[in-house]
């Protein structure tokens, strides 16, 4: 079988460990806490369908300052970074040796 290891691909990639990280993130800071949905949207005073959203991984419409009042009422850090996609891809246990050719989206 044939792996096409291209910028797209690691991309998407990227996206999607990222979105289930955060939605597990944010459900387990406000079930650790005992809150329901509707709790956590006044705390954050946010709306209890962007709570929904986020803990379902749909982060479409959601901002950067949405995440900034969850993190205020969860009382902790919101960290935004960039890294790299090996480094991203080595916190989810991925493998991180990608070949030459994957920089120039050529088949491995």
């Amino acid at each position: 079988m044939t792996l096409i290891m291209n910028a797209d691909f690691m991309s998407r990639l990227a996206w999607e460990q990222m979105r289930l990280r955060l939605s597990a993130q944010i459900r387990a800071l406000r079930e650790s806490r005992g809150w329901t949905r509707s709790q956590l949207a006044k705390l954050a005073a946010i709306q209890m369908r962007d709570v929904w959203r986020l803990e379902n991984g749909y982060l479409k419409h959601i901002t950067i300052k949405t995440l900034h009042r969850l993190a205020f009422a969860f009382d902790v850090a919101f960290d935004i970074r960039f890294m790299s996609l090996a480094d991203s891809l080595r916190q989810i246990g991925r493998p991180v040796e990608l070949p030459a050719a994957f920089h120039e989206g050529k088949e491995v």
